[in-house]
């Protein structure tokens, strides 16, 4: 395990939230005074009005997704942006947002409790699945056959093009999805791995952060073997990309790397 820790340098202000591409392009939403900027290595630009908690995403065409993590019925709270900050398309995905990941064309929305029993569609369903436009495909629980049980989705990471995992409470399962045919692989988590807060694979083994009793550990993991401790970190981390997390700070990031070097 090891880490590679980035400083981004004339930030217009303390980072709320960092994403990375895989070339390595970062995107910023940055609070300057009560003002929401976001920011990249090339430019900066205002943020949409009135974000509360923004979570911001690169999606695969360059294009740069806003997600507000709270809303009400009716609102929209989801912003495709381009590069220069151009509004290209804004909707609703949901109250309560968890976490938000772009898997190839997709976008991944999952949601805590609140959001789950709040009746804002579609936070009920624990996680949902858009079109880089907007548009709501499924949800997994109408969608999926066989469904486990979403309180909250405590972590999800990417797990190939068209794929995501997840674990959500309140049995902790840990669950492979594909996205395009809607086919799930559940498998029962050791009792040492419930209630982790962050995940991320190489498509073979699981690498698990800060389940209920080791707050500050990394573990490996493969069905059918024991969990292996690997590491530790202070967190906060992310599942990100292929075997590794992210941890973004209010002046750059990190990228945890867990798999073999």
């Amino acid at each position: 395990m090891h880490q590679e820790a980035t400083t981004l340098q004339d930030l217009p202000g303390s980072a709320v939230d960092i994403d990375v591409g895989v070339d390595g392009a970062w995107v910023a939403m940055c609070k300057r005074d009560a003002e929401l900027v976001v920011a990249t290595s090339t430019g900066q630009f205002p943020a949409p009005d009135n974000l509360r908690f923004p979570q911001i995403r690169w999606m695969g065409n360059g294009d740069i997704l806003v997600v507000d993590t709270r809303t009400t019925r009716g609102s929209q709270n989801a912003f495709v942006l381009t590069p220069s900050g151009i509004e290209k398309v804004r909707f609703c995905v949901g109250d309560g947002v968890a976490d938000v990941l772009v898997v190839g064309e997709s976008v991944v929305v999952t949601y805590f409790d609140e959001g789950i029993f709040g009746g804002v569609a579609p936070s009920e369903e624990g996680l949902a699945v858009f079109t880089s436009d907007g548009r709501f495909e499924f949800g997994y629980q109408s969608g999926v056959k066989d469904p486990v049980d979403i309180a909250d989705c405590y972590c999800v990471c990417p797990a190939g093009p068209d794929e995501v995992c997840f674990s959500p409470y309140t049995e902790f399962p840990l669950v492979r999805l594909n996205l395009k045919t809607r086919q799930q692989q559940v498998h029962k988590l050791p009792r040492q791995l419930a209630g982790s807060s962050a995940l991320a694979t190489d498509g073979i083994a699981f690498y698990i952060y800060a389940p209920y009793d080791a707050r500050n550990s990394i573990f490996r993991w493969r069905p059918g073997e024991a969990a292996v401790e690997i590491g530790n970190h202070v967190g906060p981390l992310r599942g990100h990309r292929r075997a590794a997390f992210l941890s973004a700070g209010t002046a750059g990031y990190a990228i945890v790397n867990a798999g073999p070097a």
